[in-house]
């Protein structure tokens, strides 16, 4: 895995091939896909497979780390962390609200605290 620390800083954002595996890669892509096929927290608009709108065929999803253990995860992956830390030089930081806070309105529940990032 190489990390272009220069190419990043010229065009803002890095490609970094072979961070995960193509196997890795297929299953976070269908995972995705099957999700954005039901309605989830944050959801207001729901789904429009019908529709040539990218934004209505595949609507973004919100907060998914609070809701989805696999999005967690891969939020917390260390390889990630790893490649943050050399784009930035220092730790990434992880900005997970409080419940209940003002920028949380829902509560965080079964979250657990990123740990080692």
């Amino acid at each position: 895995m190489r990390v272009d620390v220069q190419a990043f800083q010229e065009r803002g954002y890095a490609i970094v091939s072979g961070l995960f595996s193509a196997e890795e890669t297929a299953a976070y892509r269908q995972h995705y896909m099957d999700m954005r096929k039901g309605r989830h927290p944050g959801d207001s608009s729901g789904v429009d497979t019908g529709s040539d709108d990218p934004l209505k065929k595949y609507p973004r999803l919100i907060h998914m780390h609070r809701w989805d253990p696999i999005s967690l995860d891969w939020m917390l992956d260390q390889r990630l962390a790893a490649v943050f830390r050399e784009l930035i030089g220092k730790e990434p930081l992880i900005h997970v609200p409080p419940p209940r806070s003002r920028q949380s309105r829902r509560p965080l529940e079964g979250i657990r605290p990123p740990t080692g990032v």
